[in-house]
């Protein structure tokens, strides 16, 4: 059984999953709808640095761990290219690369493969996405 290794907020997790079809259905209803034709890009000038707090989550797990990351996470991005990612009492660093033009953040955590995220903005919201399923950020 393994939890997903997702966000920086997700980097955090490793755990097990004994019930894939059951939690997959859930994550289905679970997902957002979001208009793309509002979708935007970052605005010039603004970046990713700064401590973002998890606001949506779509992706499998129990509907408890996603309970605690919705109330406890937190993402902080430095502007030397490090992360801070913390759920609850866990605490992981790492570094990331960010690309503007091609949407893209990776994440690298010490002794880690490193981790490919989407990402795309909705009203100054910060979705970062993997074929896993998403995570909502919002600027602190």
């Amino acid at each position: 059984m393994r939890y997903l290794n997702f966000l920086l907020v997700l980097l955090v997790f490793t755990s097990c999953n004994n019930n894939k079809g059951s939690e997959k259905k859930q994550a289905a209803a679970d997902t957002p709808y979001i208009n793309k034709s509002k979708q935007t890009e970052l605005p010039p000038g603004s970046s990713i640095i700064g401590r973002w707090k998890t606001v949506e989550l779509s992706m499998p797990m129990s509907a408890e761990k996603k309970k605690e990351i919705l109330e406890t996470a937190t993402l902080e991005f430095t502007d030397s290219g490090k992360y801070i990612s913390t759920v609850g009492a866990d605490r992981e660093t790492g570094t990331y690369i960010y690309n503007q033009s091609a949407n893209t953040l990776v994440t690298t955590a010490p002794g880690k493969t490193g981790y490919k995220y989407i990402t795309s903005w909705y009203s100054g919201l910060l979705t970062l996405s993997t074929r896993e399923g998403s995570v909502v950020l919002q600027r602190q």
